[in-house]
């Protein structure tokens, strides 16, 4: 048995760097020494839920603007570095789940997405009137291990019966 103040040597596979490494610990504990093993880098894993509604909630969002808004915002959440991995939604609002780049903050990706994807529709007259989200918006941080239910519940958008408001509750 390995004492608390012994040394023990630890290769482990270092994924981060692509090599084996040798790791001393003091202690006997292997959650320590993984702990330390994985904190010699950054990680960053951060699963957003965001939900966004039309301004006053109208219903302007059609099948034919979801073929084109949907792929924008793919792109816009690519170039700000984020990985988008689902949005869906109906026609007052829309759910995305996206991963969040480390040098964002929510607040800042939430702020470009609606005002790019806002001046888009309207640049390009794909609706009738001016197009604008409204003021607000929610997110919701998601455990990695939430991630494929929170994907399912999105995917499900267009068959729900629930209001913005019923599932707020829920959420």
């Amino acid at each position: 048995m390995v004492g608390e103040w012994d040394l023990v040597k630890i290769i482990q596979y270092n994924p981060f760097k692509n090599k084996k490494s040798l790791y001393l610990s003091t202690t006997n504990s292997l959650s320590t020494c993984l702990f330390y093993i994985l904190m010699s880098n950054s990680f960053y894993n951060v699963w957003i839920h965001a939900v966004f509604a039309t301004k006053d909630r109208q219903h302007l969002i059609s099948l034919d603007l979801e073929e084109v808004l949907y792929p924008f915002l793919y792109d816009e959440f690519s170039q700000l570095g984020c990985k988008l991995k689902i949005v869906n939604g109906l026609t007052d609002h829309i759910h995305c789940l996206f991963m969040l780049d480390a040098k964002k903050s929510y607040a800042e990706v939430m702020k470009q997405i609606k005002g790019t994807s806002s001046h888009y529709i309207n640049e390009h007259n794909f609706i009738f009137e001016k197009f604008a989200w409204q003021k607000g918006y929610a997110v919701f941080s998601v455990s990695h291990y939430d991630v494929e239910s929170v994907y399912e519940f999105i995917k499900k958008q267009k068959m729900k019966k629930e209001s913005l408001e019923e599932e707020g509750i829920k959420l």
